[in-house]
């Protein structure tokens, strides 16, 4: 939403009713002022609650990391290890460490040829939620068993 706009935040303008509200209420109840007096001092303090509610938890929410998670956009570059073996012209499985845990995913070969489960492969493409993997370059050396 833009800045210019934000006083419109649903959130703040239903914070505004209930703090007003409650505050007329009590108020009301625990005062004989007049009712145009407790509707102004119920204003000032719902808009000082609703001021401070934005600045200290809605700001900062807003501008918080979105999520610890990943997207599969973000796995494409990402070196991970087979948990299970690649068929030729089939699928396996690919885990891949991250800071929020393991990420496991359907893997298949990019090159169409198979790879051995435990090596570690380079993910260089994602299709409907399969990731599409070569041998990572450090391990074409290494041998192709399943240790």
């Amino acid at each position: 939403m833009e800045k210019s706009l934000s006083f419109l935040n649903p959130v703040i303008i239903l914070a505004f009713i209930i703090f007003f509200s409650a505050t007329g209420y009590i108020l009301e109840w625990a005062t004989g002022l007049s009712s145009w007096i407790i509707m102004a001092v119920s204003a000032v303090i719902s808009l000082a609650l609703t001021t401070v509610l934005h600045v200290f938890v809605l700001v900062p929410l807003a501008s918080a990391e979105e999520s610890l998670g990943y997207t599969e956009e973000s796995l494409v570059g990402r070196v991970g290890k087979l948990i299970i073996s690649i068929p030729e012209n089939g699928f396996g499985e690919i885990f891949i460490q991250s800071k929020s845990g393991i990420i496991s995913k359907p893997a298949a070969s990019y090159e169409q040829r198979a790879i051995q489960e435990g090596r570690r492969v380079l993910v260089l493409e994602t299709r409907q939620g399969v990731l599409y993997v070569v041998p990572y370059e450090d391990d074409l050396d290494a041998p192709e068993s399943g240790t």
